[in-house]
């Protein structure tokens, strides 16, 4: 399972619908019943866009921005496919899920629907002025790229040439499930936020305390990412005295997967606290990523045959240990299955 990123739209409709535009105060209003057209307002429907490719002769409900409408393609050619989104969710239950084996459009499923709470909060928001215009939608594994709907085990697919497909996650009452997609900011948006609220504290005359809780709170953002650095640049270092001794071992110039000072530069240089956290959560990546690099770039005796690297998560045959008995369990599993990679000519990368 996985959160994607996908796109929200908001389109006037013909049809009936529970989201309007009031005509006269230009406010969004969301109601109990669906409403067909009316003197003060004008129908809209919501349409969640996925940023997956559209293949050609897919048959699949989407949004043209050229047009800026939605057409369904019924396998025919796409005439602006490069401008064209993918629809996985709307409030137009007229959209139905395309199916050969269902004769009569109106009886196949509607496509999903966001849910009634984010419709709410979408309304909330856009009356604020603040359009909601992307979201994490939660995706999960759904058989391969070739055929969806078949059920498969991830390591059933592998050495096949195929991957594991992914779609939209829905509930029983056919909607989505939808995260908010939560904004960092950066050194200088903070400083702006504070200069703000000291002007604004002045105005109403409480300036006086205000100099030095401004003084405060930067001391801490500063003392804050100077910690946070300092962690990232020792983890960092420790990474790559391990990327250099498997680089030596393979035979393989380190430099010319990844430059360790140009990297530990970067972090030195790094003032932005989004940015160290970032670099912090993807410390461990990174050194499998340059770990594989390295295995893929070593030089292969003529006559032999070249061991691939397959990532192996440790941390996954067991969450906690409280006996001996477990331990020897856990480390049996380990050595089988570790030898098994052995046997099948991987150079196993932990994790």
């Amino acid at each position: 399972m996985e959160n994607r990123k996908c796109k929200v739209i908001l389109l006037p409709t013909e049809k009936e619908s529970q989201i309007h535009v009031n005509q006269q105060t230009e406010e969004l209003t969301y109601t109990n019943n669906k409403l067909s057209s009316a003197n003060w307002a004008i129908q809209q429907a919501l349409y969640i866009l996925s940023d997956e490719k559209i293949k050609e002769g897919e048959n699949t409900w989407y949004y043209d921005s050229y047009t800026n409408k939605v057409y369904n393609s019924n396998s025919a050619q796409y005439e602006h496919i490069d401008q064209c989104k993918k629809i996985i969710a709307t409030t137009d239950s007229s959209l139905r899920e395309h199916d050969d084996t269902v004769p009569y459009p109106k009886t196949r499923p509607a496509l999903p629907q966001p849910s009634g709470n984010f419709i709410k909060k979408y309304v909330e928001e856009y009356n604020k002025g603040n359009v909601i215009t992307e979201v994490l939608v939660e995706y999960k594994e759904c058989g391969t790229d070739q055929n969806p709907n078949l059920i498969v085990r991830k390591e059933d697919t592998e050495g096949f040439g195929f991957k594991i497909g992914l779609k939209p996650k829905v509930s029983q009452d056919n909607t989505i499930i939808i995260h908010p997609i939560n904004k960092t900011y950066t050194r200088d948006e903070v400083n702006s936020i504070i200069d703000k609220a000291w002007e604004l504290g002045a105005a109403n005359g409480d300036a006086e305390s205000l100099p030095e809780a401004k003084e405060e709170l930067e001391k801490s953002i500063a003392e804050r990412i100077t910690s946070l650095k300092n962690k990232v640049k020792e983890d960092y270092t420790s990474i790559f005295e391990v990327l250099s001794k498997e680089a030596k071992k393979q035979d393989v110039d380190l430099e010319t997967i990844s430059d360790p000072q140009w990297v530990l530069k970067d972090i030195k240089e790094e003032t932005s606290l989004s940015g160290l956290l970032q670099r912090d959560l993807k410390a461990n990546d990174f050194q499998s990523s340059i770990l594989t690099k390295i295995i893929e770039a070593a030089p292969k005796p003529a006559g032999t045959a070249a061991n691939d690297p397959e990532t192996y998560y440790v941390s996954k045959k067991a969450s906690t240990i409280s006996s001996e008995e477990e331990l020897d369990d856990y480390l049996g599993k380990l050595r089988e299955e570790m030898l098994e990679l052995i046997k099948n000519k991987k150079t196993t990368i932990l994790k």
